[in-house]
């Protein structure tokens, strides 16, 4: 395809950053034999995405398109970059053109059928199609051959039990904010924390998370099975998935049972599909009893009030006034990753600027420092009504504190729909500004309610898009109710059940050591 590189794009994408918020969709397959054309072509698509030029990454893959039309990583280029930017109509158009392939196998039908879930999670808020797209994934894995661990079930020998935490973001990563408390506030007495780091990146965050566990491995570079064995013979009581299908993610080992409790949680907002997973750690908001059993294939178990638990940093600063005090507006505030920006929910935020006479929008990720995409996102906007004189679009920044005080320039942030946020709200709750969230049926969809509950905000959670704007509205009106939310809201979250470490994590080691007398009782497995 003729697109050159640009000047520069080898070097090393931001630490941890996915090029897709699921399965490594964007990442071609390794080198063949004979390395020609199409791959040399993934290669590019691939590298170009990570470096984030996105735009230019999917000219690559329509070019390529062109020439091969059967070849799925090139569409594959088109969908990741696609869904980086946000042009969820183009997204769309480019899973139809995956879904209408035939004959794949392999990696190559695992990629394929990943995009399918990816999109059920941006687009859709129907529980039965998220259930039957997280199959369809599953049964695209490899099965391994069942491992026979060490002696397990501590609880029954009066040892602590053996935890092992299986992710490819133990570095600075949204995860690692809601595993650290869990292994700095653990009772060493009853639970024994091993890391498996499956991915490659290693930073600060990484030594002090490896410090707080009581054993670490580098798993990057295993296989499945590899992995398998190496777990087995660890001994662990219960085997913790925290990245579902994301990049990087480990869960292929779990095929071979190397743990005899094996769950999920924390890093994906669905269910498996796979049946090896027998435990989806969730709380009742999240998953209601009742209709979320049904669509979960794995057994639901639920930590109340809150299946998380957030440890702020340490050095954000002070959230300050009200904004609009001094600008005269009220700002608004979207902060979560392009990709979880479905069409339905910028409709919403069109209808809640509309309402509000005067008030602004900051947006801020990292496609937005490339112009191709802020142009986009800007005729977008004016399609929808919205002069944008009133939309501030902002990219990554390098520090954290820096990414924090654009947080405290909003008054108001917005959360995305049907794929909630959840260390943004988190983030911005810390920083004085309150989420509105919109509420659904499926878990990705009702992560914001759970937080917000936890956070005494149950309030800002909205079932309905009128009320939804209403709500929205009727904030921005009272800066007096907003003034005083701002000065309280980061002692009352650091009060709430959504920080209370030590109370949090004893209920998951409660439920983590059920979880083992149970699998020694009789099968962890839900009827």
């Amino acid at each position: 395809p003729p697109v050159a590189p640009p000047a520069g794009f080898f070097s090393a994408p931001p630490p941890c950053s996915n090029t897709a918020a699921f399965p490594g969709v964007g990442a071609p397959l390794g080198a063949p034999a004979a390395p020609d054309d199409r791959w040399a072509a993934a290669q590019l698509a691939n590298a170009l995405a990570a470096s984030g030029l996105a735009e230019e990454s999917a000219s690559v893959g329509a070019a390529s398109t062109q020439i091969w039309p059967d070849d799925l990583n090139a569409h594959l280029a088109v969908f990741v970059a696609r869904l980086i930017q946000g042009r969820h109509a183009d997204v769309r158009a480019a899973a139809e053109r995956i879904g209408a392939l035939h004959g794949l196998s392999g990696e190559l039908a695992m990629r394929a059928a990943n995009v399918r879930l990816s999109s059920a999670l941006f687009h859709r808020d129907e529980p039965e199609d998220v259930l039957a797209s997280a199959r369809g994934v599953a049964a695209t894995y490899p099965v391994l051959s069942p491992r026979t661990g060490a002696d397990t079930g501590g609880t029954h020998r009066g040892e602590p039990v053996t935890i092992g935490f299986v992710s490819p973001d133990v570095c600075e990563h949204a995860v690692a904010r809601f595993l650290e408390p869990i292994l700095e506030h653990r009772d060493r007495a009853r639970v024994r924390c091993v890391l498996y780091h499956t991915g490659g990146h290693r930073d600060a965050v990484t030594t002090r998370l490896v410090a707080l566990a009581d054993d670490w491995t580098a798993a990057a570079s295993m296989t499945s099975n590899q992995l398998a064995d190496h777990i087995a013979s660890q001994g662990v009581d219960v085997l913790v998935d925290l990245a579902g299908y994301t990049n990087g993610t480990g869960v292929a080992a779990f095929r071979a049972r190397p743990a005899p409790v094996q769950a999920t949680f924390i890093g994906f907002p669905a269910t498996l599909g796979m049946d090896e997973i027998d435990v989806r750690i969730v709380d009742s908001l999240t998953d209601p009893p009742g209709e979320a059993d049904r669509f979960a294939s794995e057994r639901l178990v639920r930590i109340d009030p809150c299946f998380l638990c957030y440890q702020p940093s340490d050095d954000a600063p002070e959230p300050g006034p009200v904004p609009a005090l001094g600008a005269g507006h009220v700002t608004f505030g979207v902060f979560n990753r392009l990709q979880k920006a479905s069409d339905r929910v910028v409709e919403l935020w069109a209808r809640v600027l509309g309402a509000v006479p005067g008030s602004r929008l900051v947006m801020k990720a990292p496609p937005f420092a490339e112009e191709a995409t802020r142009a986009w996102w800007l005729e977008r906007w004016a399609s929808l009504g919205v002069a944008t004189d009133r939309i501030t679009l902002l990219a990554r920044t390098e520090r954290y504190t820096d990414h924090l005080t654009a947080l405290a320039s909003c008054d108001i942030a917005l959360d995305t729909f049907p794929y909630n946020g959840t260390t943004t709200t988190c983030e911005a709750a810390w920083m004085g500004v309150p989420t509105m969230t919109r509420v659904g049926r499926s878990h990705h969809a009702r992560v914001g309610l759970s937080l917000l509950s936890a956070m005494g905000l149950r309030d800002f959670a909205c079932e309905h898009d009128d009320d939804f704007v209403d709500r929205a509205v009727t904030l921005a009106g009272d800066l007096n109710v907003l003034g005083e939310l701002r000065a309280r809201l980061r002692s009352t979250v650091s009060a709430s059940p959504l920080c209370d470490s030590p109370a949090y994590v004893a209920r998951l080691t409660e439920a983590l050591e059920i979880m083992v007398r149970d699998a020694h009782a009789r099968p962890i497995r839900r009827s």
